[in-house]
């Protein structure tokens, strides 16, 4: 299972618990089901810094290819 998403920080603090709620509910989905997650959730300051990134999600399919038994 591949879990993409961005969270970019705004003006509150809002950010730092969506980030920490995704990081912990995609770590329950994979303890619980015993299926490999990756977790390809961007955590950046600015929209232009999460499309920085986005090279990174280019990478992510061929490692879950990876993890095949």
């Amino acid at each position: 299972m591949i879990c993409l998403g961005a969270v970019i920080k705004g003006d509150t603090d809002h950010y730092e618990f969506v980030a920490r709620e995704a990081a912990h509910g995609i770590a329950e989905v994979a303890v619980n089901s015993g299926v490999p997650v990756i977790f390809g959730v961007l955590t950046t300051h600015t929209m232009q810094h999460a499309l920085d990134r986005l090279v990174v999600g280019k990478v992510i399919p061929d490692i879950l290819v990876q993890l095949r038994p």
